[in-house]
Formats: structure tokens, C-alpha cells, sequence
């Protein structure tokens, strides 16, 4: 992400350059943010251990639009039964490696590092003791990284630029749908996966070797996995399957919730009708307290993931 790592002769890609906290503009010293090494298990990868740096983009202040077009679920359902739908029509994913770096930014943000999480070879390769302060590394961001609030919207618009002059173009009403002004060629785009629909193999083999010219493309033709869904096709049959094998094991273990000895499909005690009675009372709950803001969150994110798996 910087200017390369001299043991390995591994080039930088530029995106961040290390500087002095003087050497920061006074105006955007109250928007300098944290940087987060996040950890994750993606088995969808060629290499599913994945590590990365990403921003705290919670305390940066963008002054512009900062909202990206993507397909939602419905769309991207849709679109997979166009498929199924059209004679002849197949489906391919592509997942663009590194979408969302190395896109360049008018305006620089600035985060921190502590230093005592750089390894001493970088330490010493960039001389990092010598601009620290108060055992911090700061950090000039000059393209685009995960976490970002902008980073959605600048590569977003870099893809057009690209994808324009080929004949490609986002759909207007319907958001993250991009279609070719002859070919026929269509795809849903998500972040970075790419699903894509076409009817003879040279014009699957145009878009891919378009954005192949500018980021490295993981291509699958067999188009089984996208967006963490995996697609069962029967082309002859005419018809698609999708299930997402594993997901709510992860999700109990994520979690922590222990499985119940006594099976219960619902959320609450089943309370038995009184019998013979023509009007049936509701049981009034015992008044609970409100539960704290931390017990709230978890809910909201226990409802997030079982809702996505729902949809």
C-alpha cells in the first residue's frame, strides 16, 4: 500500500505515504482517523485468508455525495432468472481484485497507526521512528481504501469512465444493473463481485478482457458463487437453485448461542386457548426493563444477518 517492501522487491501501489503530524494542514488535523487490521476467512477466495488495513471512516468528514449504486437482492434475483429465462443465455462471475484501491482522490484523508504494530523491517525500511509522535505513525491517504466513505463512489465512477468507451453503461433506473448498447451482455455489479449474463461466448469474453486491461479479474464460468450465495444451474430444465450452505451454523456460532434442549419454533411460549371461552384474553407480559444500548445492537445485528439469509 506504500512505496513497496525492499526484502521481497514487492512494489507499492502508492496508495498511502507516511508523514509527520506537522505535515498535515491544520484544517484537517480534527479528521485524522484510525486504521483497523481486519482479519477474515473467505472461502469464495483463491486465497481465503484474507488480511487487510481498512479506515475508520466513522470520523471522517467527506463534504460530497458519498453514495454508491449497487444491485439489491431483488435485482440480482431477477436478473438470474433472466438468465434461465433467455435461450441460450449463461452466466459468469468475476470478482475485480483490489477494486476499491488505487483510485486516485483529489482530496487526501489522513489516519494513525500505532507503531508498535508495524514490523521492524518496515519500521526501519520507511525510518518510521524517526516521524512518530507519541507512538503514533500518521498516515497520508492519497487513493482509495476500504473504509473509506468515498471509496464506493470514486471507484464506481472510474468503472464508468473505463467501461464507456467500450459500450457499457449503468442502467437508469434500476441501480447496479449495467447493460451494452448492442451486444448482449448485461450484469448486476455488487461492490466488486461482477455477475454477468450473455449470450454467446466472444461478448462474455469482450467485458472480461476489458476489465481484465485494468484490474486483476478472478474469473468463474461455471458462475456458481456471488455475493456469498452459491447457484446451482440446470440450463436444460430451465431453472437456478441458490442456497447459502453453512450460513446459519456460522451465524449460531458467531453468536454464541447455545442450541436449546427442547425445540421451540417461536419466539415466545406457546400460551394454550382456554377452551369453550367465545372471547380468548391475551396474557399480560410481566413488565421487563429496556434493555441496554449493547444488548440493542446485538439484536439489530442478529436480525441483519438472518434477514439477509431470509431475502
Amino acid at each position: 500500500m506504500a512505496q513497496g517492501r525492499e526484502k521481497t522487491n514487492l512494489p507499492g501501489t502508492n496508495t498511502i505515504v507516511f508523514t509527520k503530524y506537522e505535515n498535515i494542514p491544520l484544517n484537517r488535523r480534527r479528521d485524522i482517523t484510525y486504521g483497523r487490521i481486519v482479519v477474515d476467512f473467505r472461502p469464495n477466495k483463491d486465497d481465503p485468508y484474507r488480511t487487510r488495513m481498512t479506515v475508520g471512516g466513522n470520523l471522517i468528514n467527506y463534504p460530497d455525495v458519498v453514495t454508491t449504486k449497487t444491485a439489491e437482492l431483488t435485482t440480482a434475483k431477477l436478473h438470474l432468472n433472466s438468465v434461465i429465462s433467455t435461450a441460450n443465455a449463461r452466466y459468469l462471475t468475476a470478482d475485480v481484485g483490489n477494486f476499491y484501491l488505487n483510485t486516485e482522490m483529489t482530496r487526501y484523508e489522513y489516519m494513525f497507526l500505532p507503531l508498535n504494530i508495524i514490523p521492524e523491517e518496515i519500521i526501519q525500511q520507511y525510518q518510521l521512528r524517526d516521524i512518530a509522535s507519541n507512538g503514533k505513525v500518521y498516515i497520508e491517504i492519497q487513493k482509495g481504501m476500504y473504509g473509506l466513505p468515498q471509496a464506493g463512489i470514486i471507484a464506481n465512477k472510474k468503472l464508468q469512465k473505463i467501461l464507456q468507451p467500450h459500450g457499457y453503461y449503468p442502467c437508469k433506473n434500476t441501480a447496479g444493473l449495467w447493460r451494452h448498447v448492442t451486444n448482449s451482455v448485461t450484469f448486476t455489479l455488487v461492490v466488486d463481485d461482477f455477475g454477468i449474463k450473455y449470450v454467446g461466448k466472444e461478448y462474455a469474453g469482450h467485458i472480461l478482457q476489458t476489465l481484465c486491461h485494468w484490474y486483476e479479474v478472478a474469473k468463474d464460468w461455471s458462475g456458481e458463487r456471488n455475493c456469498g450465495i452459491t447457484i446451482e444451474w440446470d440450463y436444460e430444465k430451465g431453472h437456478v437453485d441458490l442456497s447459502m450452505p453453512g450460513y446459519i451454523c456460522n451465524v449460531l456460532m458467531k453468536f454464541q448461542h447455545a442450541i436449546p434442549k427442547h425445540r421451540q419454533d417461536g419466539p415466545q411460549k406457546h400460551i394454550l386457548p382456554q377452551y369453550g371461552q367465545t372471547v380468548q384474553y391475551a396474557i399480560k407480559d410481566d413488565p421487563l426493563p429496556l434493555l441496554a444500548a449493547a444488548h440493542i445492537k446485538k439484536i439489530h445485528a442478529i436480525i441483519g444477518c438472518l434477514l439477509y439469509y431470509a431475502r
